[in-house]
């Protein structure tokens, strides 16, 4: 096998070893999510920002492998990469090309199902922060007659992250 298919069979398996360890990383997420473990979240954050910063080391890798054998093969620079792959003519590579689009799928709905979590808590979050504010601001008191009077008092809520 070529020196140049080589390198790029080793950046396709090192690409989906990374987007695997996101995938699960990503279903740790989706747990804590579920289980409002905000201490989890900080430190699944932190692994996800290094496991991100591998991963454009990684992707570096791979599209200088690939520019390599488009190279090799007279093709430019801007082939697809299933071209490239397709031209190498090595069922390898293209076994691994499918091995890492199925695990970036799965990476993707995973992703996409915890955006939607994170989207429905924070949707919770602020109704009933907005109710609580609502019932807060709405003071019962006892009017001069000794009837019962609302009176609307001035309180607000803070984002802390504001």
């Amino acid at each position: 096998m070529d020196v140049s298919v080589k390198k790029l069979a080793e950046a396709i398996s090192t690409e989906s070893s990374l987007m695997e360890k996101l995938k699960n990383l990503l279903e740790r997420e989706m747990h804590a999510l579920s289980g409002i473990k905000i201490e989890s979240l900080d430190s699944i954050n932190s692994e996800k920002e290094a496991l991100l910063a591998e991963m454009l080391i990684a992707a570096a890798s791979l599209r200088s492998s690939v520019d390599e054998l488009a190279g090799k093969h007279a093709l430019p620079a801007s082939s697809a990469f299933d071209d490239i792959v397709k031209a190498s003519g090595v069922p390898e590579l293209s076994r691994l090309r499918e091995i890492l689009n199925a695990i970036t799928e799965k990476t993707r709905n995973q992703a996409e199902l915890n955006r939607e979590i994170a989207e429905r808590f924070a949707e919770t979050a602020s109704s009933t922060l907005n109710i609580l504010t609502g019932l807060i601001n709405q003071t019962n008191l006892y009017g001069a007659n000794g009837g019962y009077q609302q009176r609307q008092t001035g309180s607000i809520m803070i984002n802390r992250e504001a």
